[in-house]
């Protein structure tokens, strides 16, 4: 879906640089990071220094964008984490990281718990078994 994303967006000429007067293609490069926050650093780093990238779009899961969002800063290359939901992904001061964060993600389970008012026999205790990821985390942190 990318590859096909790139060549028609390069068919109308690529994307408009209105302050030079002139459309410029767009190359998009594509690595596996395995879902390794170390492997996404490695990737991020090699796209800034070898590939040379003028913007970084992801990664997907807030565990990658917490690790490479000090890549996109130390090198001053904007960073579109779209994918990238817990707030702890946007930390003050960042010139260089966008995305959406959300003020929700701890919510996620609000709608279970409104169940468990519901059900009789009522529960008299529940547990969570997560994982540890910046995501479950805020959740945790909101409900304990």
């Amino acid at each position: 879906m990318i590859e096909v994303f790139e060549e028609e967006f390069n068919k109308a000429g690529g994307v408009n640089l209105a302050d030079c007067g002139k459309k410029v293609p767009i190359e998009i490069l594509i690595y596996d990071d395995q879902s390794n926050p170390t492997t996404a650093v490695g990737l991020f780093e090699r796209m800034a220094s070898q590939d040379s990238v003028d913007f970084f779009v992801g990664p997907d899961w807030s565990s990658l964008g917490l690790a490479v969002s000090a890549v996109a800063e130390r090198h001053a290359i904007p960073i579109v984490m779209g994918n990238v939901a817990a707030p702890s992904a946007y930390r003050h001061g960042q010139e260089n990281v966008f995305g959406t964060p959300s003020p929700i993600v701890p919510l996620w389970s609000e709608r279970y718990f409104e169940m468990l008012e519901t059900v009789d026999p009522k529960p008299e205790s529940f547990f969570f078994i997560i994982q540890d990821n910046p995501v479950t985390a805020a959740i945790s942190d909101f409900w304990m």
